[in-house]
């Protein structure tokens, strides 16, 4: 494997901003009631924001590893997670949980104008696979020196 200083200095720079972003997330759900159908349109907004965040920062980090480690070619956002699982960048627990995540991104950018709350809510409650999916590629770059 060659992995340069400067790739896991742009990747760890990304998995900091996913840390971050998983954060950010777990406090939204904390704040937001997810019985309740109403929530404050600004909330809404700003969850959808961060899915978003962590969906093109996983992306990208998968992209750098895929196209670094000449790895098959990703043919959608969401094959991406299926290299990273297939390649045991990921653990398959860690996959199945964001695989939906990165599908709805085509949903998110499309139709924007939509409400999509429920669905925004259940990722974001799933925060810490985020987080888990940024510390499995670290852990796999210090693996794979």
């Amino acid at each position: 494997m060659f992995v340069t200083e400067s790739l896991k200095s742009k990747i760890f720079v990304l998995t900091d901003v996913l840390h971050e972003t998983a954060g950010y997330m777990n406090v939204a759900f904390v704040l937001v009631d997810p019985v309740s159908e109403e929530h404050d349109a600004l909330m809404e907004k700003a969850m959808e924001r961060l899915v978003h965040i962590a969906i093109e920062g996983i992306a990208d980090i998968g992209n750098l590893l895929i196209d670094t480690l000449v790895m098959r070619d990703a043919a959608s956002y969401a094959d991406i997670i299926d290299i990273l699982s297939d390649e045991h960048v990921i653990t398959s627990d860690v996959a199945e949980v964001l695989l939906p995540m990165l599908e709805f991104r085509r949903t998110l950018m499309q139709d924007y104008q939509s409400a999509h709350a429920a669905k925004v809510l259940k990722f974001v409650e799933h925060a810490s696979y985020i987080d888990q999916f940024a510390d499995q590629v670290t852990e796999y770059l210090k693996n794979n020196e």
